[in-house]
């Protein structure tokens, strides 16, 4: 089944994650005085974070983990 790679990306889906399978892998953009920051978190059955955060950190972008 092609769904089961797919990726739904939606501004409101944190509140709604449950209602959307529980599966989600989040991102929040932060501006603060002198820098743009994005922190990335998955949750539920999200295998494919590892490999997210891999690619992230090979292309020099800063990637924190709030655990």
């Amino acid at each position: 089944d092609r769904r089961a790679d797919a990726l739904l990306v939606v501004e409101w889906g944190e509140p709604h994650v449950s209602a959307l399978g529980g599966d989600a892998i989040h991102l929040a953009l932060e501006l603060h005085a002198d820098q743009r920051q994005a922190r990335v978190w998955s949750e539920g059955r999200s295998s494919r974070w590892p490999a997210v955060r891999a690619r992230l950190l090979a292309a020099g972008r800063p990637v924190s983990d709030p655990s």
